[in-house]
C-alpha cells in the first residue's frame, strides 16, 4: 500500500523523459493561485515539499505541517513565475543530487538553491534548444536558396543551349545561301576546290555544291 500511494505523488510519477520544455508547458503557479485559489496552489507546493522530505535526510521535528506550509508560502511568493511541473522537475533533479549533495539535513535554503539553479539551467537549456531550431531553420533556408540557384543555373544552361542551337542553325542557313550564290559562277575545277574547303560546313552546304557539280558536268 505504501508503494502504491507513493506512485500517486507528483515527483514519484514524473516520467524520466520529463524535460525543461515539457515542464515549461504546464500551468504557472501564480495562474493556479489566481484561477483556483491560493489554498490550491499552496497545497500543490506542500505536496511537493512533503515528497522531497521522503527522499532526503531531514529533521522531522523541524519539518512540521506548519513549517511546510510556511515554506510553500515563501516559494509561492518568490517563485510565482515558475510552472508547477518545473517545481516537480527541479525537486526531482535535486533529490537525484544534480544540484549537489546535501550532507546535513535539508532546509528551506536548499529548496531555494535548487530552484535558483533550475532557473539558470532552464535559460541555458532553452537557449540551446533555440539555437538548434535556428540552426535547422538556417539549414533549411540555405538548402532552399541553393536549390533556387540550381534551378536558375539549369534554366540558364537550357537558354544558353537553345540560343547556341538557334545561332548554329542560322549560321548553317547563311552558309547554304552563300554557297548557292557562289557556285553558280564556278567551273568544275573551282567547284571541286570549293567543296574541299567547305567539308566542315555541313552536309547541306556540300549538297548544294554537289548539285551544281552534277549540273555543270
Amino acid at each position: 500500500m505504501r508503494r502504491q500511494n507513493a506512485e500517486l505523488l507528483p515527483i514519484s510519477k514524473a516520467k524520466a523523459s520529463l524535460t525543461v520544455v515539457d515542464a515549461n508547458q504546464s500551468q504557472q503557479i501564480s495562474k493556479i493561485r489566481k484561477e483556483k485559489g491560493e489554498d490550491v496552489a499552496l497545497a500543490m507546493l506542500m505536496v511537493l515539499i512533503s515528497e522531497v522530505l521522503k527522499y532526503v535526510k531531514h529533521d522531522s521535528n523541524h519539518w512540521t505541517a506548519d513549517v511546510i506550509g510556511d515554506c510553500a508560502e515563501m516559494l509561492l511568493e518568490t517563485y510565482w513565475h515558475m510552472k508547477i511541473d518545473e517545481f516537480t522537475l527541479c525537486f526531482k533533479r535535486g533529490i537525484k543530487g544534480d544540484y549537489g549533495i546535501i550532507y546535513d539535513k535539508i532546509a528551506y535554503t536548499d529548496l531555494s538553491s535548487w530552484l535558483n539553479q533550475y532557473d539558470a539551467d532552464k535559460v541555458r537549456e532553452m537557449r540551446r534548444i533555440d539555437q538548434r531550431q535556428v540552426s535547422e531553420a538556417t539549414k533549411l533556408e540555405n538548402e532552399t536558396v541553393i536549390e533556387s540557384y540550381r534551378q536558375y543555373y539549369k534554366a540558364f544552361e537550357e537558354r544558353k543551349a537553345n540560343k547556341e542551337k538557334l545561332e548554329a542553325e542560322a549560321k548553317q542557313e547563311n552558309n547554304v545561301r552563300s554557297a548557292k550564290s557562289l557556285v553558280k559562277a564556278m567551273d568544275i575545277k573551282q567547284l571541286k576546290a570549293f567543296r574541299e574547303r567547305m567539308k566542315d560546313k555541313g552536309s547541306e552546304v556540300l549538297a548544294v555544291i554537289d548539285e551544281q557539280l552534277n549540273q555543270t558536268e
